[in-house]
C-alpha cells in the first residue's frame, strides 16, 4: 500500500519538515508535484502566511467534494480568510516544530477514522495495529510539579490512556513518587508496592532476579501499565 499523501505548503524552508514526515511513514509532496492538484492527497498542511490567493486555491482544491482534512498554519500576521476552515480541519499556532507537524498530522488521521501509517510506510488494519511499530522511536513523557495535589496524577492517568486508545501501541505508566504514589490507587490496581518498598526489598525479595542484568522490557514494581 502507498504511504499516506500529504500536501506540504510552507511559506519557509521545509526540509526539515519533510524530514520528519518522512521518517514518520509519510509522503510529504509540494503543491506543484500532485498529479491531479492535491486530489491524490490524504492531508493537507497549508501555511496561511503564503500569499493569500495561493492559500485560498490550495484550500478550495483540497475541500472539493469528499474535502480532504487539512492542517492550517496560522502566525503572527496570519489569519483565516473568507471561506478558510471547516469541519474536517484543525488549526496550529506557528512555530511548529516538525515532530509536533507529525503528531497533529497522526491526531488528524486518528480523528478522521483512519490509522496510522506504520514504520514501513504502510497503513497498519484492524487486525495488525496492535503489533505494528509505530513509526518513531519510543517517547518518553514526564508530568512533574513540586507542589502535591495540582493533578499531576490524574492528568498522567489520561494521558496514558488517551495514548493507548489513539495509537493502540503499549504504553507503559510509571508512578514515579517514592513514597506516595497513587496510580495504582486511581487505576484500582491490585499491588500496592512501590519504589520505596522495592528499594528497602532484599535482591531475592524483588522482581528482577539477582543474576538478571536489568532491561526496560522487564516489568517492575511501582508501576502500571
Amino acid at each position: 500500500m502507498k504511504r499516506p499523501v500529504i500536501l506540504l505548503a510552507l511559506s519557509g524552508e521545509s526540509a526539515a519538515y519533510v524530514d520528519a514526515l518522512q521518517r514518520a511513514g509519510f509522503d510529504p509532496v509540494d503543491p506543484d508535484a500532485l498529479e491531479v492538484t492535491g486530489r491524490n492527497a490524504d492531508l493537507g498542511v497549508i501555511d496561511c502566511e503564503l500569499d493569500t490567493a495561493m492559500v485560498k486555491y490550495l484550500y478550495d482544491v483540497l475541500h472539493v467534494d469528499p474535502a480532504i482534512p487539512t492542517l492550517l498554519l496560522l502566525g503572527e500576521s496570519s489569519h483565516l480568510g473568507p471561506g478558510i476552515g471547516g469541519v474536517g480541519d484543525e488549526v496550529a499556532i506557528k512555530p511548529l516544530l516538525p515532530e509536533a507537524l507529525v503528531y497533529r498530522l497522526q491526531a488528524l488521521l486518528i480523528r478522521t477514522g483512519r490509522t496510522l501509517p506504520t514504520e514501513s510506510g504502510t497503513w497498519a488494519d484492524e487486525g495488525g495495529l496492535a503489533s505494528s511499530a509505530i513509526a518513531g522511536e519510543g517517547r518518553v513523557i514526564s508530568v512533574f510539579a513540586p507542589k502535591g495535589g495540582v493533578g499531576k496524577t490524574t492528568i498522567s492517568i489520561n494521558m496514558a490512556v488517551a495514548l493507548r486508545l489513539q495509537t493502540r501501541a503499549e504504553v507503559l505508566l510509571f508512578d514515579a513518587d517514592v513514597g506516595v504514589g497513587n496510580v495504582t490507587s486511581a487505576l484500582d490496581v491490585p499491588e500496592r508496592l512501590g519504589l520505596a518498598d522495592l528499594a528497602d526489598s532484599p535482591p531475592a525479595n524483588g522482581p528482577i532476579p539477582p543474576s538478571t542484568t536489568p532491561s526496560a522490557s522487564m516489568p517492575s514494581r511501582g508501576c502500571a501499565s
